[in-house]
């Protein structure tokens, strides 16, 4: 039986009384993965075990607006029953926060935007172009042994990593979102 130490019981209480939110496990199926739910209680001596208790993992929301100054290719999609549900390929040019739109260079406002997935887009050198949050792989060249390799890192790996000289990033593909973190149409408003 896995169950809290004192110590880990304070620890977790001092979480909610910092503002942490209690789940409490729910279940399990075969075909999904554990299912939590919001709890207004938290554990107590005749259930402690640690297992069936969290704090709320806080989402970290994706900041979109570095796609305006990096123009990489961007995946766009309009939102609501009556308009077609495919995403197409547009360079950001605004993003409106208050009503949650992106505007493309082409076209009106749309309910979601992300950077072109699963394609090799074309860098030649500088900065990430992408906001903290996704999980990439970067085709790089290297000067002293020709030849080229590719790395998969999360975008705050590339961001925070030192400019080495003699390797150049020449791609990068985006793979998807990295862990704990939201696009944001998807994040909690609750």
């Amino acid at each position: 039986m896995n169950t809290f130490t004192a110590q880990e019981l304070a620890d977790f209480y001092q979480k909610v009384a910092d503002g942490g939110e209690i789940q409490t496990y729910l279940r399990e199926s075969l075909d999904s993965k554990p299912e939590w739910v919001d709890s207004m209680y938290g554990p107590r001596p005749n259930c402690l075990e640690s297992r069936y208790w969290r704090i709320k993992p806080t989402q970290k929301v994706i900041d979109l607006s570095v796609l305006i100054d990096s123009q990489i290719d961007c995946e766009f999609k309009y939102g609501g029953s009556l308009t077609p549900k495919a995403w197409f390929i547009d360079k950001l040019t605004e993003i409106h926060n208050e009503a949650n739109t992106y505007k493309p260079s082409l076209q009106g406002y749309t309910t979601y935007c992300r950077p072109r997935m699963n394609h090799k887009h074309a860098w030649p050198e500088g900065e990430c172009p992408l906001p903290e949050g996704f999980i990439v792989r970067l085709t790089k060249w290297s000067v002293h042994v020709p030849h080229i390799s590719h790395i998969e890192l999360t975008t705050k790996q590339w961001i925070s990593s030192k400019a080495n000289e003699h390797t150049t990033v020449q791609a990068f593909e985006v793979l998807g979102l990295a862990d704990d973190y939201v696009m944001p149409w998807e994040q909690d408003n609750d």
